[in-house]
């Protein structure tokens, strides 16, 4: 009776954390329209055209065919993210900016253009190892050189966009703290606002 109750509130678990996030996602695609409760139905729907079934059926199609895909499909969101946050602003966001409408990061109507491009160059590459027999180390290693591709050709392509903070910029709202020898904290603040 306990290993069935063990199953059970395992599988009831990962059910519901599974369904919450793309349920929420389709709600604040159209607040007004999606409930949780119909974004929560359109996940099981979608779950329902995955076909999970075929997936599980052979070993090969779960490892090679679906995270081999999910791989290539992610692999460039984050080779944009790193590009973006190291290589091109090198580590500098003005975070007020992040949440402005029409601010420095909104882009053309909130939509980055050149990460969008970034991104299908990304899938365009590694999916050139299905397509030429002789590539297909490309498919094989998806995630990797879908990450490296997309990655490099964000940078490039955001190289010298007015988004990207300046020094002077930067240091007009950005407070700099500074330990001394003695180990306390000098942040140009007045003495009573200083913490060791």
């Amino acid at each position: 009776m306990a290993g069935i109750v063990v199953i059970l509130s395992s599988v009831t678990i990962n059910v519901g954390a599974n369904v919450m996030a793309p349920a929420r996602a389709f709600e604040n695609l159209w607040p007004r329209r999606i409930t949780f409760a119909v974004g929560a139905i359109i996940t099981g729907l979608l779950a329902l055209l995955l076909q999970p079934w075929y997936v599980l059926a052979h070993f090969g199609n779960y490892i090679f065919g679906w995270l081999g895909t999910y791989g290539i499909l992610l692999g460039p969101f984050d080779g944009i993210a790193i590009a973006d946050y190291w290589l091109v602003r090198k580590r500098k966001l003005d975070l007020l900016e992040l949440y402005t409408p029409s601010g420095r990061y909104d882009y053309s109507k909130g939509l980055n253009t050149r990460a969008v491009y970034a991104l299908i160059i990304g899938w365009v590459v590694a999916a050139l190892g299905l397509i030429i027999p002789g590539l297909h180390f490309l498919w094989s290693g998806g995630w990797f050189f879908s990450l490296v591709v997309g990655m490099l050709v964000y940078w490039g392509l955001m190289k010298n966009d007015k988004s990207i903070l300046t020094d002077e910029e930067y240091g007009k709202i950005t407070q700099t703290v500074h330990t001394t020898s003695s180990g306390s904290v000098d942040d140009g603040m007045a003495p009573d606002s200083v913490t060791t």
